[in-house]
């Protein structure tokens, strides 16, 4: 998955990526652009769509139910525009696919986050994450597209311990990736994304992974 460079009033160049054996790596906007202004009538969050993004991942749940509708009018107005999200529990699932349901014809990609033992958020098995997967996978208007996780939490006074973890965090990433691509819960999307934020950087971008790949 190639994604084309954003617009707005602002030359996002530097926003470049490369195909690395197979990979493309995705710009990341979240702390170096401001993509919209939210909307004051029904707090649906900003008009991506104006700024010509057709391709934007959400690092965050989608509970909201006016932002949620406000993502599928767009999905539904514009078939060019692709928007993920995060889901890191069944409720989720289920909330996602109550609002959704009757306002979209095309199912939502949605990524499976992974979390952290005494993190805020994600799946904090991998037998919870599977469990999320497979109502995912059973769901009439989602369909599950990769894997996420967030290892900022993890630090501490020793930066090769904190290494150490965050190489063990990012292993497991990668190895629930495979197993649910292994189960075919990947069925419905061509290409899987994996992704991890947490450097404080604004240069950081997101892997994406070739269906099957390495």
């Amino acid at each position: 998955m190639r994604w084309p460079r954003c617009a707005s009033g602002r030359d996002l160049a530097r926003a470049a990526w490369q195909d690395v054996d197979g990979a493309s790596a995705l710009p990341d906007a979240a702390r170096r652009w401001r993509l919209g202004r939210h909307r004051r009538d029904d707090c649906a969050g900003p008009r991506l769509a104006s700024f010509r993004c057709p391709q934007v991942i959400l690092a965050n749940e989608l509970v909201e139910p006016a932002s949620i509708r406000w993502v599928a009018g767009e999905l539904q107005r514009d078939p060019q525009f692709d928007f993920y999200c995060l889901v890191d529990s069944v409720p989720e699932v289920r909330l996602l696919e109550g609002t959704l349901d009757g306002m979209l014809q095309r199912g939502l990609p949605v990524l499976l986050e992974l979390g952290l033992a005494g993190g805020r958020t994600g799946c904090r098995t991998r037998s919870e994450a599977r469990e999320v997967a497979q109502a995912v996978a059973a769901s009439r208007h989602l369909s599950l597209a990769g894997v996420e996780g967030f290892e900022g939490i993890i630090g501490g006074p020793d930066l090769g311990a904190d290494l150490v973890k965050v190489d063990g965090f990012l292993s497991e990433i990668r190895a629930l990736a495979i197993e649910l691509d292994a189960a075919g819960l990947f069925a419905q999307v061509p290409e899987v994304i994996v992704t991890a934020g947490g450097s404080r950087s604004s240069t950081g971008s997101s892997p994406t992974s070739p269906r099957h790949g390495g």
